[in-house]
């Protein structure tokens, strides 16, 4: 698969993970949580799901065990989750945007970073 479709289906997936990270980002702000462990609960779970479908729609590679690729994945995603929560704390307390379009704002960041990982680590 080229590099140009892999991006697009990599939006696709994404891009519904990208939903399901602001969906729990906002319940677990109504529900009272901090907006930094809201952050870091919603990607961990849009990370679970992104793996989940892009290892059936995009990187169909298996190279790895399940096991081993699902590390790798939580591994690079940890270097996404870092920028998440850098761009986030950044939006929220330096340029004073409310949580959720600081969170936003974060999520298109990482997304580019997470697709490259993986694209080029995890699935080479």
């Amino acid at each position: 698969m080229g590099h140009i479709a892999s991006f697009v289906k990599y939006g696709i997936v994404g891009g519904s993970a990208a939903l399901i990270n602001w969906a729990v980002f906002y319940l677990g702000l109504q529900a009272g949580l901090q907006y930094l462990l809201s952050g870091v609960l919603s990607f961990v779970i849009a990370t679970l799901w992104n793996f989940i479908f892009a290892r059936i729609f995009i990187f169909t590679s298996r190279k790895h065990s399940l096991l081993k690729e699902g590390a790798l994945v939580y591994l690079v995603s940890l270097g996404g989750l870092v920028i998440d929560m850098g761009v986030l704390y950044a939006c929220v307390e330096w340029l004073g945007t409310s949580a959720m379009v600081g969170k936003i704002i974060a999520t298109g960041v990482a997304f580019v970073f997470n697709f490259l990982a993986r694209y080029l680590g995890v699935y080479r």
